[in-house]
């Protein structure tokens, strides 16, 4: 259903569910007596807005398809929620890292790396990344390097990153891990 809030007007706001209030409204043109109402789930306790964030990523957690750049930068949205809510007083038992992850829906070794990537992506890759011209494999392979010899490689590859393999990704991180070898 639907997730409501009342505002302090009186009337309610959408938490979470617009798409599908748009199709309900869709509908309600080719049958308006039968979609003139429908139900919802009400948030009725007073929250901080961390919380209220929080419980809006997990409602919509699964509505639709996100790349691996959206998930990351979701993945870091919710950590700092769930750090934020932990200086409010919440209680999280276990590692946070387990947290993020279920809220995000993906793997504890995906979310690392792509806490890796995040972290360590340089900025001439990172609309790539964004826009999903790299994949997930390319962009960790990269971010592995240090950034000056990513901005190297992405004076190579960075007029045709589409055509940029994880495998050409990774043998150039390795031929750079070997240099940095050589005294």
């Amino acid at each position: 259903p639907i997730r409501v809030r009342q505002k302090e007007d009186g009337r309610y706001i959408i938490v979470s569910g617009h798409r599908r209030r748009a199709a309900v409204a869709m509908l309600a043109l080719e049958d308006p007596q039968r979609w003139q109402e429908i139900s919802c789930i009400v948030e009725r306790d007073a929250v901080s807005p961390s919380l209220q964030q929080l419980r809006l990523i997990y409602a919509n957690s699964n509505t639709r398809k996100m790349t691996a750049a959206e998930i990351s930068q979701q993945a870091e949205q919710v950590e700092k929620l769930l750090y934020q809510l932990k200086e409010e007083g919440y209680d999280f038992p276990g590692r946070m890292r387990d947290h993020v992850a279920e809220a995000v829906q993906v793997s504890k070794s995906k979310l690392a790396r792509l806490k890796v990537i995040r972290e360590n992506l340089a900025a001439c890759w990172a609309d790539a990344w964004k826009e999903g011209t790299i994949g997930e494999s390319v962009a960790y392979n990269l971010s592995q390097m240090p950034k000056p010899w990513q901005g190297i490689f992405h004076n190579v590859w960075g007029d045709k990153p589409d055509r940029l393999s994880a495998d050409t990704a990774h043998r150039a991180k390795e031929k750079f891990q070997t240099v940095t070898k050589i005294q």
